[in-house]
């Protein structure tokens, strides 16, 4: 996936109920973060991007956002991951 001030691309990720998700993030610009409160993830994007991790431990539709302010357009900086 990739992000950007202020986007994540895809904005929309779905996943499987029980299943590793493998995000490999490409940053385009300046420091981001990750976070989706309701899988316990929360982890810093660098300039050169990183690889997210997490079990989608349960089913639901859960809101993910960045962590890190990136300037003015940082609180719409907001996305979903769609776990079935």
């Amino acid at each position: 996936m990739g992000v950007r001030q202020y986007a994540w691309e895809p904005a929309t990720i779905t996943a499987k109920k029980g299943e590793l998700v493998r995000l490999i993030v490409h940053n385009a610009d300046v420091l981001h973060g990750l976070v989706i409160p309701d899988l316990g993830v929360n982890q810093d994007i660098p300039s050169d991007g990183a690889v997210v991790e997490f079990t989608a431990s349960k089913a639901g539709t859960f809101e993910f956002f960045c962590s890190v302010w990136c300037g003015e357009g940082h609180m719409e900086m907001r996305g979903k991951i769609v776990i079935q």
